[in-house]
């Protein structure tokens, strides 16, 4: 997991590790052996791709650091546990340069995502292009009629506005710059 961590890291700035805490309701028919599994999915399940402010996502947890004492609740005999664990996190940082997959054109913008990051590349940040809402799936048309921005396609963007909110974080991108813009997936290994 660290080698994981060391390759993120060294690639970014926007990944790192973080400690956090979550606590878990269990009803009780899962109080057996497998406890520890119940407890492990259900964290899995509950923080995952989850948007904890201006900390970021987090992308996967890492391991189980403790889990605590469990603590009946009356008005159902379901049990609450307190897990603490170390997740990887996504937090976007301004001029950072990310590659995406489009999943919406539009005429005014391209959005892109990067995991659970939205980002939305408006339409004077795609240099030498005009949409064509003729063709399916819509698209970025190039000045020379060979190039195509499509639905399902990787674009390198460079991170030009980024708003941190409670639940979700959303970016801004260009495509305008040294070494940014679109192409195979083999373009950008």
């Amino acid at each position: 997991i660290s080698q994981v961590f060391n390759k993120f890291k060294s690639l970014s700035r926007m990944f790192f590790t973080l400690n956090l805490e979550h606590e878990i309701v269990l009803h009780p028919q899962y109080l057996g052996q497998e406890i520890r599994y119940m407890l492990e999915k259900r964290l899995h399940e509950e923080v995952e791709g989850i948007c904890h402010g201006i900390h970021g996502y987090v992308i996967t947890v890492f391991r189980v650091v403790s889990i605590g004492e469990g603590r009946i609740l009356p008005s159902s005999g379901s049990v609450l546990f307190r897990v603490k664990y170390r997740a990887l996190m996504l937090r976007p940082m301004l001029n950072e340069v990310v590659d995406a997959i489009v999943t919406t054109v539009t005429p005014d913008y391209v959005r892109a995502e990067v995991g659970p990051l939205e980002i939305g590349i408006f339409r004077d940040n795609i240099p030498d292009m005009t949409y064509d809402g003729s063709t399916q799936p819509p698209s970025f048309v190039g000045t020379n009629s060979m190039s195509r921005l499509t639905v399902g396609m990787p674009v390198r963007a460079r991170l030009i506005g980024v708003k941190m909110k409670t639940t979700n974080i959303t970016a801004v991108g260009t495509l305008a710059g040294d070494f940014l813009g679109f192409g195979p997936a083999d373009d950008f290994s």
